[in-house]
């Protein structure tokens, strides 16, 4: 899957080491950037539906709505819009057409 992100500030934590140990803490840090990999290599968003249910892909609502999220851990989250061909979001198509996603934020669970 292509990943793609909403700013800066995002993209410089999910693709800079150092910074993302210095934001997150060295545990969190590194199973983001392991997420990450995993993401990259899924052919789809479904894969995360059969393949890693334990990363608990799930809608959100209210101030997320329209997002989803894959865990981290139990309190840190990706949260990140399924998007169409031309990189804009999509929430009305099939999982298994949705090959790029647009990384929000990084978030720790009710904070």
């Amino acid at each position: 899957m292509d990943i793609g992100y909403s700013d800066k500030k995002v993209q410089k934590i999910c693709e800079n080491k150092k910074e993302a140990i210095k934001k997150l803490g060295q545990d969190v840090a590194l199973k983001m950037f392991q997420r990450l990999q995993w993401i990259a290599k899924a052919p789809n968003l479904d894969f995360f539906n059969t393949s890693y249910k334990f990363l608990r892909l799930h809608k959100l609502s209210g101030n997320y709505d329209g997002m989803y999220a894959l865990d981290i851990n139990k309190q840190y989250r990706l949260i990140f819009y399924p998007c169409n061909e031309e990189g804009e979001p999509d929430t009305e198509s099939d999982f298994k057409s949705i090959s790029i996603v647009t990384i929000q934020e990084v978030s720790k669970h009710y904070e």
